[in-house]
């Protein structure tokens, strides 16, 4: 990749049977967002490279970039449907304020799903916005701040909304900051992160009825975000910091235990697995003008 461009800093997670291979590739961006990838092998970024927030996809290994968006507003968060075949985005209506729009996966026909109060502003630091499809493909689950609010990024409560617009209902509401939420591959849970104090974000689970909230096992002093699941649904990987060491991608089983840091790289932004062409894409936040690389020791899962 130009190093000159500013887009997604990507990292790539082979998983091989229970073993995995860590590579990563940096370039400079502290704006674009959560890079992710389903079963085409493509991966669909956000960039400002050429002077806003647009859509790309590329090749796993890099090349091949394709704008998908093209216009004076804000595009942001792209998210592969199941099969591949359409990505789910925030955009910025040209009249004013967001939505959650689906597009085919070469940037034609994109339609609004429904309307969203989002801070273009804040969430980009922390890429603390969330959304994830149901494993059928037929609706999408999503967080949204909650207003009136002081603050310009939370609290935030958890919606579900199928791809036509239709039956948008609420998940969970409780004074709680909930966010990120990710729908497991068997359709039978949501796992989220919740704010359980003013400083510290943890995982659970809740069925996607709204019942059956479940905190998932966790460290005291450990805030855990950007949670997805493992292809089969029996591991999790998820950013965790815990004020001293900064950031590090864990991995753990689906109720939280058995915890193994995966990569410590300093300060990671989101985390993203493809839960068919069984890779994984990270992003990280490098202040640097130049392209960097590093490694890590592999993991054995």
């Amino acid at each position: 990749m130009n190093a000159n461009y500013k887009s997604n800093i990507i990292a790539n997670w082979l998983w091989q049977g229970f073993s995995a291979v860590f590579v990563l590739a940096f370039v400079t961006s502290v704006v674009a967002q959560t890079p992710t990838f389903r079963a085409n092998g493509k991966i669909a970024f956000t960039s400002d490279r050429d002077g806003n927030r647009e859509i790309y996809v590329m090749d796993a290994d890099g090349t091949n970039q394709v704008r998908l968006t093209n216009n004076s507003v804000v595009d942001d968060h792209p998210t592969w449907s199941p099969d591949g075949m359409k990505i789910a985005f925030v955009s910025e209506r040209i009249a004013g304020g967001f939505a959650i729009f689906v597009m085919n996966a070469d940037g034609t026909n994109k339609v609004e799903v429904t309307s969203l109060i989002f801070n273009a502003t804040a969430y980009p630091i922390w890429d603390i916005w969330g959304m994830s499809w149901s494993p059928d493909g037929n609706r999408i689950v999503f967080q949204e701040k909650v207003e009136p609010s002081t603050a310009p990024a939370y609290p935030n409560d958890i919606f579900l909304v199928d791809i036509d617009g239709r039956n948008r209902q609420l998940l969970l509401r409780d004074p709680a900051d909930d966010r990120q939420p990710s729908w497991s591959p068997d359709g039978s849970k949501i796992l989220f992160s919740r704010g359980v104090s003013t400083f510290y974000h943890n995982l659970f689970t809740i069925r996607p009825d709204g019942t059956d909230l479940q905190p998932l096992a966790n460290f005291p002093g450990d805030t855990d975000l950007s949670a997805t699941w493992s292809p089969t649904g029996s591991m999790i990987a998820f950013m965790t910091f815990d004020y001293a060491n900064f950031e590090n991608i864990q991995i753990a089983n689906a109720d939280g235990t058995n915890r193994q840091t995966a990569a410590a790289s300093g300060r990671i932004g989101a985390v993203a697995i493809n839960r068919i062409g069984l890779r994984m894409a990270i992003r990280s936040f490098f202040m640097s003008h130049s392209a960097r690389a590093a490694r890590s020791t592999p993991k054995s899962l």
